[in-house]
């Protein structure tokens, strides 16, 4: 039930890449100067999982607990 558009990131030095092409969104997953993320491609079927430092610029997503 989630669609993600590929709205690129953002680097450590504050240019924007992959826009169009991947998303990037944060985990709640911290791990010291770096954290998790998720990355959906436009052109593969999967979800990729990376360790990444908290420099570089992702999306997030907000989720509502149900009532």
């Amino acid at each position: 039930g989630f669609s993600g558009l590929p709205g690129g990131g953002r680097s450590g030095y504050g240019s924007f890449f992959s826009a169009g092409f991947n998303g990037y969104w944060w985990s709640s997953t911290p791990a010291g100067p770096a954290a998790f993320n998720r990355q959906l491609n436009n052109e593969y079927h999967s979800v990729r999982r990376d360790l990444v430092s908290r420099i570089y610029g992702f999306s997030v997503r907000c989720v509502r607990d149900a009532e």
